[in-house]
């Protein structure tokens, strides 16, 4: 681990002529606090440098980036580094266990455990990489109850219990120097750039054409791509069409097809800026071929967005068309209009997000609880060990990367964790395209290339046999193709490869065991009456789970969606939440995403007294 003395402080580039030691660096903000901000080489990076600048402007800050010196970044974003003109610290993953000086850190979310460590002692700010991300996915998803002390919030959210989480984390898993995970109603640096460049742009003209990542991209959306952009080009001969692929896909053979192919056309821009800011503002409207319901051009510009879905994967999109014939006349409209969006504007703090963050400050330097802010409390009395945490996700059927790769982290010679990350990652989604699901599936492939057969017991090599033969059938044949080279009879590869010459299709069965539990899983539900919370997918499976059927009487089904109202699910009517006052029985939550939100209108707003219990 390097010292102050040798550590050096650089502005913009790595090699700067300008360096100077940490120790000289510390000794010229003395007195400061001192704020660090992690730069990583991501498609948010922008989101974070915006932080970075802003809070840089306080004479009483002093604001340092961090970089791993392991990080790749591309060229563009190697630029947008030197641009800033704003101290780096470039940083071995070792040398990240040394920051002690620092007051703050600021994190992005990310989808994998880092191998960075800070300090206990220092204070952990996360940011969500969007206003379309929800607390929830912040702080379970991307880990944030493990790895943030303080979540900064950039829109509002439903209502829950300061209580909601506990049971998820342990002492072990965290990185916290609180022993809480506070929601501060913050807003978003870039939304408030984004804003005011909008106010000084009136009267935009130009079409946005915005791509999201080819990764997750449906194929056939793709094959659409070229065809869009050309009628884009010829249709609007006066207006920019401004042509924005994702930022990680610009080297993309295809992208850069697509510019060969079209950037003779006087009206086509390409938008490769690190930030689309200075372009997004001359777009009257943003067409795509996702539903972005929160995207930052329609909140900051309150200007319209097109949803171009030929495979129909939107059902929310306000304005969408399912037809390259109907792409044309749509924007026509949309541009004949003028009219403004009708948005629902719940970004905290609009315009000035830093400025009340910084005057707040106190509150987490002198460790005092803010009265407008929600602090989720992590632990109580019936706190779990982490065996126990993992055993209450491995009975569910929701992936929990970021809880399974931190425990084997922590725990790395633990078979049990070693299987419960390769059972989470097993369980991603097949998406549209494959690109994304392959993207975990290689997690499992890096965790299988450090074990052999040599160093598991038979009950590892029997769970990990289970395992492989319960994954869904496109991911059991990716691993397959992918082991195949490995031919060292020791490694685990040459193991799975084995297993493939064995016909173990599992039997579909209609008995599966549930764990029902209260949110902090200090009380198990007992066989008896029950009334049921959701009439959706997860509620019809349980009813036809004969595991349930046979331990369970169901007095009642509800749901807070009016058009369930008189509906059935199979002999249940389905009637609204305030059916439940009417009964004394305990009260079963089937619902994996709102769980939270539907506990806290039923405690709260509803003002119910049964005990409450959720489907995990």
């Amino acid at each position: 681990m390097s010292t102050t003395e040798q550590l050096s402080v650089t502005i913009g580039a790595h090699n700067s002529e300008t360096a100077v030691s940490l120790s000289e660096w510390l000794s010229l903000n003395e007195g400061k606090v001192k704020l660090g901000f992690r730069l990583l080489p991501s498609a948010v990076l922008s989101q974070m440098t915006d932080q970075f600048e802003q809070f840089s402007r306080y004479s009483h800050l002093s604001c340092i980036g961090l970089v791993n010196t392991n990080d790749v970044f591309s060229l563009k974003q190697q630029q947008l580094l030197r641009d800033l003109n704003l101290p780096l610290l470039y940083l071995s993953t070792e040398d990240f266990g040394s920051l002690s000086w620092l007051n703050i850190v600021f994190l992005q979310e990310t989808n994998f455990a880092d191998d960075e460590t800070y300090p206990k002692d220092i204070i952990k700010i996360g940011s969500p990489h969007g206003t379309d991300i929800s607390l929830k996915k912040t702080l379970v998803h991307y880990g944030g109850l493990m790895e943030f002390d303080y979540i900064l919030c950039p829109v509002s959210y439903t209502p829950v219990f300061d209580d909601a989480y506990i049971g998820l984390v342990t002492s072990d898993l965290s990185c916290h120097s609180m022993p809480f995970c506070c929601a501060i109603p913050f807003g978003m640096p870039k939304y408030d750039r984004f804003f005011q460049a909008c106010q000084e742009h009136p009267y935009p003209e130009a079409i946005i054409y915005h791509l999201s990542n080819l990764k997750i991209e449906n194929p056939s959306v793709v094959s659409y791509i070229a065809p869009v952009l050309e009628l884009l080009l010829r249709s609007f001969p006066d207006r920019s069409i401004i042509f924005r692929p994702f930022p990680e896909d610009q080297e993309h053979p295809f992208i850069q097809q697509l510019l060969k192919q079209f950037s003779d056309f006087p009206n086509f821009t390409y938008s490769c800026a690190p930030s689309y800011i200075s372009d997004y503002v001359k777009g009257a409207v943003m067409l795509c071929h996702r539903d972005y319901s929160e995207h930052l051009f329609v909140q900051a510009s309150k200007r319209p967005m097109l949803v171009f879905d030929p495979c129909s994967q939107s059902n929310t999109a306000q304005v969408r068309v399912e037809s390259i014939e109907q792409l044309i006349p749509a924007l026509s409209s949309l541009l004949a209009e003028k009219a403004q969006v009708t948005v629902n504007n719940n970004v905290f703090n609009s315009g000035s997000s830093v400025d009340y963050l910084v005057s707040q400050l106190h509150y987490i330097l002198d460790n005092k609880r803010h009265p407008q802010w929600q602090y989720f409390e992590l632990y109580n009395q019936y706190s779990a060990d982490t065996h126990t945490v993992i055993q209450y996700h491995m009975a569910g059927v929701s992936p929990f990367h970021k809880t399974a790769l931190r425990a084997l982290k922590i725990f790395p010679d633990c078979p049990e964790f070693f299987l419960a990350a390769l059972e989470s990652l097993g369980r991603t989604p097949i998406y549209s395209n494959r690109q994304l699901s392959e993207m975990y599936w290689e997690q499992i492939l890096h965790l299988i290339s450090n074990k052999r057969t040599d160093d598991l017991e038979k009950s590892v090599l029997t769970g990990l046999e289970k395992w492989f033969f319960s994954l869904p059938a496109d991911c059991r044949f990716y691993l397959t193709n992918k082991v195949a080279k490995y031919s060292s009879e020791e490694s685990l590869f040459h193991y799975l490869l084995q297993l493939t010459e064995v016909d173990c299709t599992p039997v579909l069965s209609t008995s599966v065991p549930v764990f029902i539990a209260q949110r902090d899983l200090s009380k198990q539900l007992n066989d008896g009456p029950v009334l049921i919370y959701g009439a959706g997918e997860l509620t019809k499976t349980l009813l036809t789970n004969l595991s349930f059927i046979e331990r369970f009487d169901v007095l009642c089904i509800v749901d807070s969606n009016l058009k369930f109202h008189g509906r059935k699910i199979l002999e249940y009517n389905i009637e609204p939440p305030e059916k439940l006052l009417t009964y004394n029985a305990p009260i079963l939550i089937c619902s994996r995403a709102y769980a939270e939100e539907i506990d806290y209108h039923l405690r709260r707003q509803l003002g119910i007294k049964n005990a409450v219990y959720v489907l995990h």
